[in-house]
């Protein structure tokens, strides 16, 4: 069974598309999972239209996202904050006392903050401990819905396959 699946993991929900129609092979079925509640979701709609992009959907608990930095601080010190746009609305309330650097994705803005070039950053707990950085502030970990992408190449073998 594990000669029959291949993980792949890309630094986008595009890429992930992309990838999965380029790498189609025959008699191979190719999916790209993503976040339901990923900020561009409207472009990956409108701009896939050969693509059955809610083939299957799957809900899961997100790992607990939370607001970390290098060092314990109080939140009143930091000026910026790297954050992946999805997650971003999580400072809204603070939206006018932050600098938002964009991060490309969850993991990136726990990298961009432990590299220094951001006093904080949004992120998940699993990036914070693999960062070694320090939690200033938790939001819980929000039941998320994922979804999965078919590109048509896909589609038209299922389809045989259901003959």
């Amino acid at each position: 069974m594990g000669d029959k699946s291949n993980l792949r993991y890309c630094d986008s929900p595009e890429e992930a598309i992309e990838k999965a129609s380029d790498e189609a092979v025959r008699n191979s079925v190719n999916l790209a999972w993503t976040c339901a509640v990923y900020y561009n979701e409207h472009r990956l709609f409108f701009n896939c239209v050969d693509h059955n992009l809610f083939f299957a959907q799957q809900r899961m608990l997100l790992d607990c996202m939370q607001l970390v930095s290098r060092q314990k601080i109080d939140i009143s010190s930091v000026v910026s904050v790297a954050t992946h746009p999805s997650p971003g609305a999580l400072l809204d309330a603070y939206s006018n006392s932050f600098s938002f650097i964009h991060a490309k994705s969850n993991s990136h803005a726990a990298q961009l903050c432990r590299a220094g070039i951001v006093d904080a950053a949004i992120t998940t707990e699993t990036a914070r401990r693999l960062n070694k950085l320090v939690k200033i502030h938790e939001f819980g970990s929000p039941e998320m819905v994922f979804f999965a992408c078919l590109p048509k190449s896909s589609s038209n073998h299922l389809k045989e396959l259901m003959r």
